[in-house]
């Protein structure tokens, strides 16, 4: 729930927000897919590191 918070909080303050899928986990795994799939795409951009570094 902590990058879920951090992220909303991030959005809200009017900032572009990237969340890393392959840097943050759940202790349930299903509930992690779901946050990915369907709960940050609403507010922040869902990547992985390997793709965030590709562009900078």
């Amino acid at each position: 729930m902590v990058v879920d918070s951090a992220a909303r909080h991030a959005d809200d303050a009017g900032l572009f927000v990237n969340v890393l899928e392959d840097c943050c986990a759940s202790p349930d795994p299903e509930l992690h897919r779901i946050e990915i799939e369907k709960i940050l795409p609403l507010f922040a951009t869902v990547t992985t590191s390997e793709a965030l570094l590709r562009t900078l």
